[in-house]
């Protein structure tokens, strides 16, 4: 009642869908909180039956492990966010360098890179879009501020496992995933690289980009920290027509193949604290690339004339401390 407010308590119908969901939340403080906060801007009663519609319907039961009447709460709060482009960014925060902490700066820049804050081509307007984004994840408890460090975010480990629920079951699982992410647990099967549309295996638990692997629906692909990457075999961004996030930054990686030219629909690449020693002419061919990220590249010694200019899209370039941080 202290989060849900005032109604619960003035209308008895309220009151009685209230205390059924209040009974599924098992007196978990954090389900209180997260389902009080979903359903405080909640009238009518309709609203109301249906978030208990929700939990009697849900299948998180079907998941190993999960704790059942936990994550039927806390999908409400997803399921109550304002717009899809909002539900889309909660579920990037997935992809995040960092696991369950980040610079708030640094996940509205992956929500950049992926299109979903660019209304228009002034990216302080895209960062204003970004922290408002931000506010309504913490108002729903989907993410909160990192203790003592104010401009971190932190996602709880029970709201990660509901966010790999619905990339799992509601997106795409069984023998045809479209998110493959790092697991400790077991290693990812090469295989499913062919259908899967967003990839990441960051850090230590990741592997090498398969030899021979076509990638059709790719739309992301992340491999940040993966000391496994050293090079992308060639051809290999041919057979990945789609992908518009690509991130190598902290890896081996030296050189991009000239088949770099074939990913038309690419807004993002970050190389980022790589030894890569030149970037490709056909870079060029990027028309729809926005943000370019060569920071902390002190190998990089070959950028082909023309290349940077020929990108007509571009909104951000990043070369600071690399080795023409003082040419560009």
């Amino acid at each position: 009642e202290a989060n849900a407010g005032d109604r619960v308590s003035n209308n008895a119908r309220i009151r009685g869908y209230a205390e059924s969901i209040v009974k599924r939340c098992g007196g978990l403080p954090l389900a209180l909180k997260i389902v009080g906060k979903a359903m405080a801007s909640k009238d009518s009663e309709h609203e109301w039956k249906h978030a208990v519609k929700l939990l009697e319907q849900s299948q998180f039961d079907k998941v190993p492990g999960a704790e059942v009447d936990l994550y039927s709460v806390l999908y409400i709060s997803y399921d109550h966010l304002p717009d899809e482009r909002t539900k889309q960014c909660f579920l990037l925060f997935l992809l995040n360098r960092g696991g369950n902490i980040s610079v708030v700066t640094r996940i509205i820049d992956l929500w950049m890179g992926h299109g979903l804050l660019d209304e228009d081509d002034d990216t302080r307007n895209s960062y204003l879009r970004g922290h408002s984004v931000v506010g309504c994840l913490k108002r729903a408890c989907l993410l909160e501020e990192e203790p003592l460090r104010e401009k971190y975010l932190r996602m709880h480990d029970c709201i990660r496992d509901l966010a790999l629920w619905i990339v799992q079951t509601k997106q795409g699982g069984g023998p045809h995933k479209k998110w493959l992410l790092s697991d400790r647990t077991k290693p990812v099967d090469p295989k499913e690289w062919s259908t899967a549309e967003r990839i990441c295996l960051n850090g230590k638990y990741g592997m090498e980009i398969p030899d021979s692997c076509s990638c059709p629906h790719l739309l992301t692909l992340t491999l940040v920290r993966n000391r496994k990457v050293h090079k992308v075999p060639a051809g290999f961004f041919a057979t990945a027509p789609s992908l518009t996030y690509l991130d190598l930054s902290y890896t081996g990686i030296q050189e991009l193949p000239s088949d770099v030219g074939a990913l038309v629909n690419l807004q993002c690449l970050n190389v980022h604290h790589t030894p890569i020693c030149s970037l490709p002419i056909e870079l060029q061919l990027l028309k729809k690339l926005r943000y370019l990220y060569l920071g902390f590249t002190g190998h990089l010694r070959t950028i082909p004339d023309g290349t940077i200019s020929a990108l007509s899209a571009l909104k951000v370039l990043d070369m600071y401390a690399s080795a023409f941080s003082l040419t560009y």
